[in-house]
Order: structure tokens, then sequence, then C-alpha cells
């Protein structure tokens, strides 16, 4: 019996074969690519923190990526869409979930302190004719002297911990107040600038992480922040000494008056050693 060669496909040039390989998988890369395959159809916003900012719907409608490409998307530039248009976010985070899903992180920025801002401007008077003032005209423009310098506006401006106003808003919402003097009016978007400010913020932020429930701050002088917590205690801190230091200072006094069964009801940090009062 002759026995029978078996049928082999043989390509004379090892290039062409190699180059055909080439061809086939760069085409069928772009035929994916170019499916329906790789499209967003799902889109997973989660806020890290959530303080009311915006809502998830205006998330999905700004970025609107529905049926794009997931590998072509470039997260930077939706990145810096959010970050642009909503100034209470503080960072924006995109993941790649293949093959159809986009993941969003939203991280909006944490509110340490609502500023009520003080103009010291004393407002102008009309100067009546003699005949026409009463004691009651001459009562009202002297409650006005008397008032104005403590004429606070009745808009909060919600400041973070980078000292960035993100909103203003008619209600503090629980935040503790900070009072502040200023000759210009302050707007979204904008750093508080100066010392002071600075390290108020800094404390409340502190203050906050450290437990403590803050009513009111104030700015009292160029050298201390006034300090009212909720349980009432009044602590005056200085701007010339270390944060931190009058921080767990604070710290000590309360938890050695705790054991003692001590209240006070002023600690005052601005001198060499702490000076306290006692409830009476």
């Amino acid at each position: 019996m002759v026995p029978v060669e078996s049928r082999q496909i043989i390509v004379p040039f090892k290039p062409i074969s190699i180059l055909i390989i080439v061809f086939l998988l760069i085409a069928t890369l772009i035929l994916a690519l170019r499916s329906d395959l790789f499209l967003i159809h799902r889109l997973d916003v989660n806020f890290q923190t959530n303080i009311g900012c915006l809502l998830k719907e205006e998330v999905s409608n700004n970025l609107d990526v529905i049926g794009r490409s997931l590998v072509f998307l470039n997260p930077q530039v939706y990145q810096n869409l959010l970050l642009g248009k909503f100034i209470c976010l503080k960072a924006v985070h995109f993941e790649k979930h293949w093959p159809d899903k986009l993941k969003v992180t939203i991280v909006e920025r944490k509110p340490v302190a609502a500023l009520q801002f003080q103009s010291r401007q004393v407002d102008n008077f009309e100067l009546l004719p003699p005949e026409e003032i009463s004691s009651q005209s001459v009562q009202l423009f002297l409650e006005k002297i008397a008032t104005s310098s403590a004429n606070f506006a009745t808009d909060f401006y919600i400041i973070d911990s980078d000292g960035l106003i993100f909103k203003k808003t008619a209600d503090p919402g629980g935040l503790p107040v900070l009072k502040v003097t200023s000759s210009a009016t302050p707007s979204t978007g904008q750093h508080i600038l100066g010392s002071q400010v600075n390290f108020a913020v800094g404390l409340l932020s502190k203050l906050t992480e450290s437990g403590f429930e803050v009513s009111q701050a104030q700015l009292d002088g160029e050298k201390t922040i006034d300090i009212l917590l909720k349980d009432g205690l009044e602590v005056k801190f200085s701007t010339q000494k270390e944060l931190n230091f009058q921080t767990s200072s604070l710290q000590l006094i309360l938890s050695q008056a705790k054991i003692k069964g001590e209240k006070f009801s002023l600690i005052d940090f601005r001198f060499d050693k702490p000076v306290v009062r006692k409830k009476e």
C-alpha cells in the first residue's frame, strides 16, 4: 500500500505570514474598540464626604458620558469640568471598570466654620433742621452709633480647612460661627488671607477633631481668639502661641477638672500660665 502524503499549506515567505497575522490582530482590535462592547453603559457615582453640595443626578448630567467610549475617555478633562463648575468639590476620582462601567468618587469640601462679617463703617446720617429734631430721633441716632461697630451681616460664608469660602447661606447649619471684621466684601471661591483668620480656622478644625463642640468664635483684637463652647465655657486663645500646645493644654485642664469635680466658666491662654475662672 502506497502511503498518502498529508496535505499542508506552505507559505513560502515567512515575513508575509507575520504581516498577515499582525494585520488581522490590528483589524480585530479596531473592530472591538469600535463596537458597543467598550461603550459606557453604567455610571456609578459615590460621595466620600456628603454635605449636600450636589446630587448624583447633577454629576451624571454634567459628565454626560453614557454611550461614550471607555477606552478613549480622558478622566482629567471631566475632573477639571466638575471642579471648575462646583467650587464645593475638593477632589474627583475616576475608575474604569471594564468593559462598560465608570465609577466616580466625589470628595466634597469639609466645612469648618461659618464666617459672619462685620463692617466698622458708620452709617451716614441725614442732618435734620433744629425744629424737626425730637427726642425720638436723637435716641435713634445714639442707638445707631452704639450698635454700628457690632452690626454683623445676616449672611454666613462656609469655609473649609484650606481657608476657602465655598458656600454662601443664611443658616450656619450648626457650624461654629466665626465673626470677622473686614472692609472688603467676601465671595465664594475666595481664600481668606491673614494670619488671624488662618489661625482661627486651624483652631476650629483642631477643636472639632478633638471632640469639642464650638458654638461661636470671634477675633478679639490682633492677638486673641475668643471661643464659646456649647456647654457655656469661654476659652481665650492667643495667636502668639503654638496652636497644638494650647488645645492639648485645654484637654488636660478639663480632664483634671472632671476628676476633681470642678467646672470652669473661663480659661485664658494669653498669659504665661493659663488663667481659669471657676463657675460660681
